[in-house]
């Protein structure tokens, strides 16, 4: 009976964890979800509980691939805009405006271009580890399973690349206000250059982090079910 009741606790923590990790969308899916709970006086059978694992799964799988797919997505197009402006630094160093802004604070124009590849790299890197072994559509299972070490070396290379050119950039503002003082520096409106490939990055970081919880409270309700089943 203890573990009967450590089953319905393990549901109610679930659907709480997905709620607060989906919004309010979510608080509509699982409604009936909601009113079977509230409804049910006694413990779950197995078919109620198997019931509710493959809506927790199937929530899984969808939050997964949703926010894994946007945010690859959107590292790629980053990672690009990079690539084409270390290619414009290369090209015409003195014609792109926010590297040309910080050219007297930097050692060469060859800094500032492997500063900008440097970025483009972290951001696929980055980018990656969002998108690979993305689980398929309809394989509920493999919603739940967790991040590889591969995903995890990938997204951790991207956000020490990305902070290595964070701090570098920063450095150029300081230089930069150094050289012709406050009146003119720092150029604030730059400051996009450095912070938003890292602020990308360490948001990676905690939605795949996140996305881990919510499968490994998956996993649990799973495994009281089946503790269940042995008694």
């Amino acid at each position: 009976m203890k573990q009967r009741i450590a089953v319905n606790q393990t549901v109610h923590e679930v659907s709480n964890n997905v709620d607060d990790n989906r919004g309010s969308s979510s608080k509509g899916k699982f409604a009936h979800v909601d009113a079977l709970l509230d409804e049910s006086k006694g413990p779950l059978d197995d078919e109620e509980q198997e019931q509710l694992i493959r809506e927790f799964e199937h929530l899984q799988l969808e939050q997964t691939r949703t926010y894994r797919v946007i945010f690859g997505v959107v590292g790629l197009v980053l990672a690009a805009f990079f690539a084409w402006a270390a290619f414009e630094q290369h090209v015409r160093p003195f014609e792109l405006r926010f590297t040309g802004e910080l050219r007297a604070a930097m050692p060469s124009s060859v800094a500032v271009q492997l500063l900008l590849v440097l970025q483009a790299l972290a951001l696929t890197s980055t980018s990656a580890g969002m998108l690979q072994r993305l689980p398929p559509k309809g394989q509920r299972e493999k919603g739940c399973m967790p991040a590889t070490l591969q995903q995890w070396v990938a997204l951790r290379l991207g956000l020490v690349g990305s902070l290595i050119c964070c701090c570098s950039w920063l450095w150029a503002h300081s230089r930069m206000v150094q050289l012709f003082g406050w009146e003119v520096s720092p150029r604030w409106d730059l400051l996009w250059i450095p912070l938003a490939p890292l602020t990308f990055a360490a948001s990676c970081l905690w939605v795949v982090s996140s996305l881990d919880h919510s499968a490994r409270e998956v996993a649990l309700f799973r495994g009281a079910k089946y503790n269940l089943k042995q008694v």
